[in-house]
């Protein structure tokens, strides 16, 4: 689930496979980020979600200008 980090405080990290919001990874803007679960967490409901990938979705998008630095 790619999300906007205005939202962060939302995030439940009991629920989700990364450990605090110093362990996500950030769109170079820094704008957006992203965490990964198993199974759907409760506070989703209460995000303005951007996306959902699935995991061969999201490893593309990664590798796109606005999540990996152009050198």
């Amino acid at each position: 689930m790619v999300f906007n980090v205005d939202e962060i405080d939302k995030i439940d990290f009991s629920e989700v496979m990364e450990d605090s919001a110093e362990s996500l990874q950030y769109s170079i803007d820094g704008t957006k980020s992203y965490v990964k679960y198993k199974l759907e967490p409760a506070f989703v409901a209460t995000m303005d979600v951007v996306s959902f990938y699935t995991w061969e979705e999201i490893i593309d998008l990664l590798t796109t200008s606005e999540w990996k630095d152009e050198l």
